[in-house]
């Protein structure tokens, strides 16, 4: 279907059964969505999964009811959506259902168009010899290896003006004998001149000539680190790896279709480097790409913080992602945390108190690298449901060996009397904490972002390990923080 309220983002649904016949209920289903024109939605290259997976109805709620909210992780913004189904409850001669809600998490999701980031005097800076997290080696001027002609330079590519190019040669020469590879591996990088923005698209335009060097599949990487850092490939995390839509060869000086992904993350720089060209060739070219969105707010000068210093944190040790917790209490030994070092105090805003946790371990006992792992904490927000994307730790005053280096993070929107089930929590990071360069005492370590677009209003957080061989952990506060405006935002808006 096409939405009449015009360009949405979904992100959840839900399906109420049908009259009788419980046999017939979908159990499984898939969900794509589509930009192009009404003529074009029978054809399947129109579509982009966004969802695959149950429809809440595993359990069935009884005739003529309501399943379970779905909620999934999609960004992109479509004008039509098409549902299948790929799975049924029994054996039956059909399927049934009698209504289905789609529905978004957050406010404000209908946009009547994309939203251009990068203008014409943003500064360009063309790479070669280079590949998706690793170190960027700097093109120049030239006819050479790690070249580009001087008057088709990096900067082309944002002058809105189709009869200029950039080129580039790579480990190529001009004029010599092309290949498949010359140029592969080159790019570009920026920092945006309108600040931290969040990229959910592209196009390419084609250059003059030599289609042979076309590219057909890039990289595309988002960085928040300093300019000075930009050259580290340690700065940049990969949003996008897939074809550039010149697949099928546009003409000459033509755009290719809007290329869009699901991320979720603001960043102020971005890298895009070529991974493969048309064909053989010296060099690859391309006259102008455009960097988009498709919501309307989307550039972003601060992150919002959504702890306070009054929330209610239970702590909890031998706990593991998907598991159930088990509590942890006051004192010195196994699953225990000294009673003045205890959970509430990563919230109080006080760098010189900690929340220390011995988990398998003990005070004062032999130290290893396993004592305390799958220890942490879980809360509810005081500020209620709101949309978690990032967050940051303070190392405590002392025994560096005891900083969290890797962790989980889960969230639920169960009532606090389910919280101790497994169940009740949905994984949404693995992955470190931004302290495996230890940053000093009594420090914050540097924010770490996730692709989250699920609104909790209970967080659970777990270490699954720490810097070295030690009886504990300990962490001094912990700051959750969104990059998004609107939250807390409502649980569900219909679309």
């Amino acid at each position: 279907m096409t939405l009449q309220r015009g360009i949405s983002v979904l992100q959840g649904f839900r399906i109420r059964t049908a009259n009788d016949l419980p046999d017939r209920d979908p159990l499984t289903i898939t969900i794509e969505g589509s930009n192009e024109a009404s003529s074009s939605l029978t054809s399947g290259s129109s579509w982009t999964l966004i969802y695959n997976g149950v429809t809440g109805l595993s359990v069935d709620p009884g005739r003529l009811s309501w399943g379970s909210y779905q909620f999934f992780s999609n960004r992109i913004a479509f004008r039509s959506y098409r549902f299948l189904i790929t799975m049924k409850r029994g054996v039956a001669d059909a399927t049934q259902y009698s209504d289905v809600e789609f529905v978004s998490t957050i406010t404000d999701t209908s946009v009547s168009d994309i939203y251009t980031l990068t203008g014409t005097s943003e500064t360009v800076y063309g790479i070669w010899n280079t590949v998706a997290g690793g170190s960027s080696t700097g093109a120049s001027a030239g006819l050479a290896s790690g070249n580009y002609p001087d008057s088709e330079s990096p900067p082309n590519l944002f002058d809105g003006n189709a009869n200029t190019k950039y080129t580039s040669f790579g480990s190529c020469v001009s004029n010599g004998d092309p290949s498949v590879t010359c140029a592969v591996g080159t790019g570009f990088y920026l920092t945006l001149q309108r600040g931290s923005s969040l990229l959910q698209g592209f196009r390419i335009r084609t250059a003059n000539d030599l289609p042979d060097r076309d590219p057909l599949t890039i990289t595309i990487e988002g960085s928040n680190e300093a300019s000075s850092s930009l050259t580290s490939g340690s700065s940049w995390t990969l949003i996008y790896n897939d074809v550039t839509g010149l697949s099928t060869n546009p003409g000459r000086l033509i755009w290719g279709p809007y290329k869009f992904f699901s991320n979720l993350i603001t960043f102020s720089s971005y890298r895009f480097l070529v991974t493969t060209k048309r064909g053989v060739a010296d060099a690859t070219q391309y006259s102008d790409v455009e960097f988009v969105s498709t919501i309307t707010d989307i550039s972003v000068s601060d992150i919002y913080t959504l702890t306070g210093t009054s929330e209610t944190v239970y702590g909890i040790w031998n706990t593991v992602a998907g598991g159930s917790s088990i509590a942890a209490s006051a004192g010195l030994s196994r699953g225990n945390y000294p009673s003045s070092e205890s959970p509430p105090n990563l919230f109080d805003g006080n760098a010189n108190t900690k929340y220390t946790s011995f988990g398998s371990c003990a005070s004062n006992v032999d130290p290893s690298v396993t004592c305390a792992l799958d220890t942490g904490f879980y809360l509810t927000l005081q500020r209620g449901i709101s949309l978690l994307q990032g967050f940051r730790i303070r190392t405590a005053n002392d025994l560096p060996d005891r900083d969290p280096l890797t962790i989980t993070i889960e969230g639920s929107n169960d009532v606090a009397s389910s919280l101790t089930s497994g169940s009740s929590w949905t994984l949404i990071y693995t992955g470190v904490t931004g302290l495996s360069v230890d940053p000093g005492r009594l420090s914050w370590g540097s924010y770490q972002f996730l692709s989250n677009l699920v609104p909790f209003s209970s967080y659970r957080f777990l270490i699954t390990s720490k810097r070295g061989v030690a009886e504990a952990t300990q962490y001094a506060d912990v700051e959750f923080v969104s990059a998004a405006v609107p939250t807390p935002s409502k649980r569900k808006r219909r679309i």
